[in-house]
């Protein structure tokens, strides 16, 4: 695995700062030389599983704050629609304000901590709900996730969430590019990915555009229950309670 993958064709190296490009690109040549043997090993994707029936795994701990991790499967990072499933995980729970956070959390005191995010790769991302609570809250917040998710799917947004997801996001995208190396980071997280790579601008563009029926398309895609996926460590054996609930 380390002969297929670490090696200097398949590496990408970035530069952030004060320095000359010229003699930059001389001194990468010299310390990381480019064989004749193929570069830039390409990621198999992903085979599409049919997935019919939700599926669960249980890590057994003798825990006090349960984790649970409820996924779905989504577009991949290089997709035009990545973006809207960023501003629909942003709208569910990526802030404190967020839908998962006042109503699982604030209202019903049912966790600790929950958010919802997107993580991209090459073929495939994954839309995941994370969740810390009580042994005795675990089914009861279970049931009121599922209940915030199809609600967000089967009504939507409002315009009103739309644009404060849009401000929210383009805040963080702006303050964190104000780093060099985050910067650098985000560019090369790119390249990897083998994206074309977009800039800041480029990247707060493609935010602004995105729509309210693009989101609302999103969500129906993305919330089928018959491809739901849920994890959940803590002091727990049997599979049927979670099932049921995600069937339900």
């Amino acid at each position: 695995y380390y002969k297929k993958y670490y090696y200097n064709g398949n590496a990408v190296i970035g530069l952030a700062g004060n320095f000359k490009e010229a003699a930059a690109l001389k001194l990468i040549n010299k310390l990381f030389p480019i064989s004749s043997r193929k570069s830039r090993v390409k990621v198999v994707p992903v085979p599409k599983l049919k997935q019919t029936s939700p599926q669960i795994t249980i890590v057994n701990r003798n825990l006090e704050q349960v984790q649970l991790m409820l996924g779905f499967k989504s577009v991949s990072a290089s997709d035009s629609k990545f973006m809207v499933s960023q501003v629909l995980a942003n709208i569910l729970g990526g802030t404190m304000s967020s839908r998962l956070f006042l109503s699982i959390r604030e209202r019903k005191g049912l966790c600790y901590s929950i958010h919802a995010e997107i993580n991209g790769y090459e073929d495939i991302s994954s839309f995941v709900v994370h969740a810390g609570l009580n042994t005795n809250k675990i089914y009861e917040a279970l049931s009121a996730i599922r209940t915030e998710l199809n609600m967000i799917r089967d009504k939507g947004i409002s315009q009103t969430e739309l644009i404060k997801a849009k401000d929210n996001m383009r805040g963080r995208l702006i303050l964190k590019m104000e780093n060099a190396s985050t910067y650098l980071n985000f560019l090369i997280a790119q390249e990897v990915l083998g994206e074309r790579l977009k800039d800041l601008p480029a990247k707060i563009k493609d935010l602004d555009s995105v729509t309210l029926a693009q989101v609302n398309d999103m969500a129906k895609q993305i919330i089928d229950w018959r491809q739901s996926n849920l994890a959940v460590i803590g002091p727990f054996r049997q599979s049927k309670s979670f099932l049921n609930i995600l069937k339900k």
